[in-house]
């Protein structure tokens, strides 16, 4: 996996674990960090142990203790260990698809590329909404201590394994929140029971050689079980060697850093979890397009849910010189029947941004009016990425170009390819210049969020140039007429 190797630390070799997702040498292995809510900040760990730490109170309250090293919890009783279960699955519930409590954008990619098994050890059910979302074929279980296994099929790409190695909000008894419940859990998964065997195989396969761990505390002696329980073999004394990737290890101890590399073969990569998915998916992206590497993502399509019927997107920069043009064809798309959406400014105070362009993104008929300042605005581009996502992207946007793109002169190409570069580059400058970036993922995620656009920027007006597109010049508003029919012409088609 390494290309360059600096005190066990590597610089990544996406094409190459790649390659292993596809011949089923790789599993994916997803730590309770990795389990994000919707700001791509919080841990849905930190909300349950907010959750349990309110109800603390020795005299009176359900909950006596809360050991937060640990992250256990000691309960008055049985009942008030159900009750709170029951708040517990409500957090991780997902009421409304348009509204994830979850970061769908992380998911999104993991569901695209094509591992045949991933692992879990936060026993949220997020992975398994995104199939299920896209009507992808898989298969979920969870272990749960307290019943008889449950058994799997044989994890393949087209029928992956999704597997909750610490139960299942679903299933309250399989949950490990008290010492009890860890070690009834303990006694369970190390003694006869064990995983389903046909998990198990998937893992002693011999074709299985590469682990993925992403979001594990690894200071932590139960992350360090876990890597010990995946590569035992049939009997006590055999274990089976693997190399293991785990995400940037800035927070571990030198000698906890130095022990995982002894004891578990484990090579840090330089990035943190949420970069190395983006980039991995980058890589999917440019690997497909090489016939010969016969690769290929997940196709997904937008859902009833969101994909829009008789929903158009109007996607520009409000206060810009588009505001003309936007407002025309929204009373006319309006007077059509169409219900034309804006985009960001027009948008109900306090309205969730990410959410909304993961809706635009889905959008069956999204009308582009690019000018300078769309391919400079951060939320624009960000809607820009969200649409690839999906397949048919040239089917589904209707640019209109506007004045100031000027997107067939290669040198104003070049003008908005180096906006981008002078944005990553100087947030990412100025965040070298802060000692501690323990706490500043945010910041390092809008330089990722800079690099991807600035990777994709020329492919989109690459793409932008083989359309036949309108050219508003300020005066030919009947131009305009040829898109709303093509839009009444297309709606219909899929109402037949």
């Amino acid at each position: 996996m390494p290309e360059e190797e600096t005190s066990s630390t590597v610089t990544t070799d996406y094409h190459y674990i790649l390659k292993t997702i596809k011949g089923k040498r790789c599993a994916l292995f997803l730590g309770p960090d990795a389990c994000l809510s919707s700001d791509g900040v919080t841990t849905f760990s930190e909300l349950t142990a907010q959750l349990i730490q309110s109800k603390v109170d020795r005299q009176n309250g359900p909950v006596v203790a809360w050991y937060a090293d640990e992250g256990l919890a000691f309960f008055k009783d049985h009942v008030a260990r159900t009750d709170t279960c029951d708040e517990i699955k409500s957090l991780y519930s997902v009421p409304d698809l348009n509204a994830k409590p979850y970061y769908a954008d992380f998911y999104q990619k993991i569901v695209r590329i094509p591992f045949h098994l991933y692992l879990s050890v936060s026993p949220d059910p997020f992975l398994q909404l995104e199939f299920s979302t896209h009507n992808l074929p898989h298969q979920f279980g969870w272990f749960a201590h307290h019943q008889p296994i449950t058994e799997v099929q044989q994890p393949t790409p087209e029928q992956p394994l999704i597997y909750n190695l610490v139960g299942s909000v679903e299933d309250a008894e399989s949950l490990v929140l008290t010492h009890e419940d860890l070690f009834e859990y303990l006694a369970s998964i190390l003694g006869e029971k064990k995983l389903p065997a046909k998990l198990k195989a998937a893992l002693l396969d011999a074709n299985l050689q590469h682990l993925i761990f992403l979001g594990f505390p690894l200071q932590k002696w139960s992350s360090q079980l876990l890597i010990r329980l995946v590569r035992r073999g049939e009997n006590k004394s055999d274990k089976k060697d693997f190399r293991t990737i785990a995400n940037h290890a800035e927070t571990l101890r030198p000698d906890i850093r130095t022990f995982c590399i002894d004891q578990f073969n484990i090579t840090f990569i330089q990035e943190n979890f949420l970069q190395f998915v983006d980039q991995l998916y980058e890589a999917a992206l440019d690997f497909e397009q090489n016939p010969q590497n016969k690769f290929k993502l997940r196709q997904v399509a937008p859902t009833d849910a969101a994909e829009g019927r008789g929903e158009v997107f109007l996607s520009h920069v409000r206060g810009s010189t588009t505001d003309a043009v936007a407002d025309r064809l929204r009373t006319e798309l309006n007077a059509k029947g169409f219900r034309t959406v804006p985009e960001k400014s027009v948008l109900d105070y306090k309205t969730d941004l990410r959410r909304f362009i993961q809706q635009l993104g889905a959008g069956k008929r999204v009308v582009l009016l690019l000018d300078e300042s769309f391919l400079q605005d951060q939320q624009c581009m960000q809607s820009i990425l969200e649409i690839r996502k999906y397949p048919g992207m040239e089917t589904r946007i209707y640019p209109i170009l506007m004045p100031g793109a000027d997107l067939a002169d290669p040198v104003r190409q070049l003008d908005f390819v180096e906006y981008w570069d002078k944005k990553k580059d100087t947030l990412s400058e100025r965040l070298t210049r802060v000692s501690n970036q323990a706490d500043l993922i945010p910041l390092q995620n809008q330089v990722n969020l800079f690099a991807e656009i600035r990777r994709f920027l020329a492919d989109f007006m690459d793409i932008i140039q083989q359309m036949r597109m309108i050219q508003f010049n300020g005066q030919n508003w009947e131009d305009l007429h040829e898109l709303t029919a093509l839009l009444e012409q297309q709606a219909a088609a899929d109402h037949e």
